[in-house]
Parts: C-alpha cells; structure tokens; sequence
C-alpha cells in the first residue's frame, strides 16, 4: 500500500521505484529544463497549486484525499527537478541530501528515553516540510479558510528556486517570501490595469491568493494599493522579466484571474496580449500561454469551477465530503482484504489435519492467526458511528494493535 498522507511514504516511493511500479520518465532532449518544469508543472496542476494529475503516481492515489494528492504533486516536482538536473538514475540519498540543504533541515539529535543520541531521518524531516509547506495557515473564522482545502499555488515558487539551487545558487532566507511578493506585486499592477480598461478581473481569486502569500496584513494592504505609477510595480516588472520561470507563473495566474471560467476564446484578449508584449513576451509565446491554459481549464473544469465560482461554504461542505468518502472507501478494501487472508487461513488450518505444512505456510498461518485477532478490535472500531474516521487515528497512535491489511508504507528493510 502507499499512502502521502501517512509516515514514512517518502521512503516507499523509492521502494516502488526499484520495484518498478513507479516509472520516471525520460525528457524531451529538444526542451529546456525550465520549459519541462513549466509544462509538466501547468499539465499536473501544480503550477495552479490544484492537484489535477499526479506526475508519476496518477494509478497508485485512487483513494487519496485532495491534501494528499497535492502533498505527493509537490514532491513529484521536487523529484522532477532533480532529475533534470542530475544525469542518470535518481540517487535517493543525495536527492534527500539537497533537499536538506535547500529547505535548511538541522540534522540535530535527540536523545532516546534510554538516554542515547538519535539522529533524525532524512526522509522523516522532508516529509514533515512538505506537510508544513502545503497548507495555507488559516482557521474556520478566517477569511481564506476555504482557500486552504483547494490552492497552494506558491509551492511553485519552491520548485522554481529549487531548480536554482540545484545549479549553485543558494537561496536567501527571505528568497522565496521576496518572490513571491515579486509576482504579486505585478499581479496588483495587473489588476489596477484591468481595472482601468474595464476587462474582468476575479477579485475573490485574488484576494484569496494574497490571504495565502503568508504576508503581513500591512504587505497585503500595500499590494491591495499598488498603482501603475509605483516604483515598487515598475521595478517589479523589470526584475520579472529576468527570471523565466516567475513570469511563466505570474502570466498564467493572471490568466486565471482575468478570463471568465464560462468563456470559450479562441484567441487571446486584447488585455493579455497588451500585458505579454508588455513582459518581453512575444506574439507565440502568449499564444502558447492562452492554449496551456485553455487545455488545463478544459481538461480539469471542475477543479477549476470550485476554485473560481462556489460559495465559501459550498465549497467546505464538498471538501469534507469527498475526504472522508474517500476515508471510507479506503478502509472498506483494507477489510476486504483482510477476509481473503482469513479465507486463506482456514484452507491452510483444514490442509494441516492432511499433511505437513511447509515451513511458507506455517509461517502464514503465524501471522495471519495474529492478524485475525487484531481485526476484532479493528472491525468493532469500524462498526461504531464514525468508525470508519477513527481508524486512521488508531493506526496513527497504536500501529500494532491493526492487522497488516491496515498498515500503509510498509517498507522491506535491505539487510
């Protein structure tokens, strides 16, 4: 099993890649890194922080929540990163190693009960970065709660300074908060422009988009005011301009906010062209923008709908729902599962009244014995009115007392 949600899923990803049942899959030699990390990031929805298509997990996240569908999307790109910038096979221990490094990860003991020194597991720390870095810190009362369960589209921007580290830049403390004020900042220029023409502009979008930046409220009140005279917006532009992969995403955020989700163009607005050309983007290249996402918003209409049209709470109330159907749906085939053992349990009992079992068998009958006896708890857990929630609690807490049909991320250890 492979859960994103639960420990230790970072380590089982490597261990489905040596069993083949994760393929990473070799780029284009005609493209440039910038242009795979762009397509790919837009065609899986990361680019937009909506978790449309997982990279190279698609067929293992059926029942996955959208939280976790969208924490696996994030390291996806993390890894796609690396590979472009490393030859060959994925090393697993130095691609934790910069990751590390890029996040600024203390590798600092702890000491045991017993007293003794215990380092931190590499995978351990990245996992609970990336569970850090996806959520948009908010509470029911707050103003962009709901933004919370469906956007966190600044996790490009990690990905994007990823790939810079990667090739010998090291990131400054404040580098990814500075960019991203840096695309926000032309995005209120933007805004102010459309605006004055006339031409839509989703302020809701927006403002939940700044509510997720992690500025300050005075930050966010001076991008609410950011004029097309400022210094702030002009300088903004020009330091744009120089860094591909931000202006990529600026543009096609402010393609987002700009056309209407109902809209069926077949060209660029007069509004898009005028700010393209206004970027150093050519005529194609604004083109290429518009038809990107046109297919994004063509493949993947319902994530997008939610994202730009429904109420607040609508949009809560379908959150939750589909999580825990998923839930539900995830512990009904782990029960499943756990009757075909026992189905397989007592053919091997009514086998050893014939014969002598083999050393195999008698070693299934052990642990499939110790299974059904853990699955009385785990049925009455199940049975009980919102049981089927708590069990991922119990398994969180109390591992051992769950059959194995439960336990997620299991990993074979190399002797």
């Amino acid at each position: 099993m492979f859960s994103a949600g639960k420990k230790n899923w970072i380590k089982k990803f490597f261990a489905l890649i040596e069993e083949d049942s994760i393929t990473l899959l070799p780029h284009s030699v005609n493209s440039s890194k910038e242009d795979i990390i762009r397509l790919v990031c837009e065609q899986s929805g990361l680019l937009y922080g909506v978790p449309n298509n997982n990279i190279f997990t698609s067929h293992l996240v059926g029942h996955s929540t959208r939280t976790e569908k969208l924490q696996l999307l994030f390291f996806e790109g993390l890894v796609l990163t690396y590979t472009l910038n490393r030859k060959g096979l994925i090393d697993e221990k130095d691609f934790l190693h910069t990751l590390c490094s890029f996040f600024k990860l203390e590798l600092v003991p702890s000491k045991t009960w017993l007293g003794r020194k215990k380092i931190p597991d590499k995978s351990w720390l990245v996992e609970r970065e990336i569970d850090e870095r996806i959520r948009v810190q908010s509470s029911y009362v707050d103003k962009n709660y709901w933004f919370n369960h469906l956007t966190n589209p600044f996790l490009f921007i990690d990905v994007v300074a990823y790939h810079d580290f990667l090739q010998g830049k090291e990131p400054a403390d404040d580098e990814r908060q500075s960019s991203i004020e840096l695309c926000l900042t032309v995005l209120a220029g933007m805004r102010r422009k459309a605006n004055a023409q006339g031409v839509h502009f989703s302020e809701k979008l927006f403002k939940n988009l700044l509510n997720s930046s992690g500025l300050s409220d005075g930050q966010i009140a001076l991008l609410g005011a950011t004029s097309l005279e400022d210094s702030a917006y002009q300088t903004a532009k020009q330091a744009l301009v120089q860094q591909e992969l931000l202006l990529y995403f600026t543009l096609h955020f402010l393609a987002l906010l700009h056309y209407r989700h109902d809209e069926n163009l077949e060209t660029p607005s007069e509004f898009m062209v005028e700010v393209g050309t206004e970027l150093g983007l050519s005529r194609e290249k604004n083109d290429e923008i518009f038809w990107e996402y046109r297919a994004s918003l063509s493949a993947h209409s319902e994530s997008f709908y939610n994202l730009l049209s429904e109420s607040e709470t609508k949009v809560i109330t379908t959150h939750l729902s589909r999580k825990y159907r998923r839930v539900l749906g995830r512990n009904k085939d782990r029960l499943v599962q756990e009757l075909k053992e026992s189905q397989e349990l007592v053919y091997l009992i009514r086998q050893s009244a014939k014969r002598e079992l083999t050393s195999e068998e008698k070693e299934k009958v052990k642990s499939q014995s110790m299974d059904l006896m853990k699955s009385v708890p785990s049925i009455g857990i199940y049975l009980i009115p919102g049981g089927a929630l708590w069990l991922p609690l119990v398994l969180k807490l109390i591992p051992d007392l769950l059959p194995s049909a439960f336990k997620e991320n299991e990993v074979e250890e190399k002797k």
